[in-house]
């Protein structure tokens, strides 16, 4: 078996970096402690919780949407752009993207 270029072994490195770092984010929004309902109606309930040891908050959006997900995913990836039209929102980032995985940041 070949061994890993130098190249090779820097991409594995980072793929388990941003594995730990899934892992992690998944643990925090599962974790239902400490969540705020912000607001709530038939189809979606909308909460935020203040990140561990910073300034920012997590918004966490659960409920069932009845409109085409091309929709959403476009909501998504123009996460640049929220701190434009998000009330309150001064700053707004992706973190990483991967496959069907979105981690976000904002701060408010």
């Amino acid at each position: 078996m070949k061994a890993l270029s130098q190249k090779d072994q820097n991409i594995l490195i980072d793929v388990e970096e941003t594995y730990k770092h899934i892992e992690e984010v998944c643990q925090y929004l599962n974790d239902e402690e400490g969540w705020y309902v912000d607001s709530s109606n038939s189809t979606v309930t909308t909460k935020y919780k203040k990140y561990p040891n910073s300034n920012s908050y997590t918004m966490k959006m659960e409920g069932e949407l009845n409109f085409p997900i091309e929709n959403m995913c476009s909501i998504v990836y123009e996460i640049e752009y929220f701190n434009e039209f998000v009330p309150f929102c001064s700053q707004s980032y992706s973190v990483f993207s991967l496959i069907n995985i979105f981690h976000c940041y904002f701060s408010i």
